[in-house]
């Protein structure tokens, strides 16, 4: 099994894209910190979870002006 907890912290203008995993491998992000983020084209302006697949790559941007921080947790 595997089990992540990570704080992300990108600062403005900054971009990290996270690797694909395996099929099984549950993905869940909470921005909880910041002005907004863009999640593989989606923009959040205000605190939210989002789940994606974990077999895919996700990218993340913070077009904003002050850092952004993102939980990720991760599980299969």
């Amino acid at each position: 099994s595997h089990l992540a907890i990570q704080i992300i912290e990108l600062a403005p203008g900054a971009r990290w894209e996270i690797p694909a995993g395996t099929a099984d491998l549950n993905r869940s992000f909470y921005f909880f910190q910041g002005e907004t983020l863009r999640m593989d084209g989606q923009v959040f302006s205000e605190p939210s979870y989002a789940f994606v697949t974990g077999s895919e790559a996700t990218r993340l941007e913070n077009p904003g002006s002050a850092s952004a921080r993102i939980l990720l947790l991760e599980a299969v």
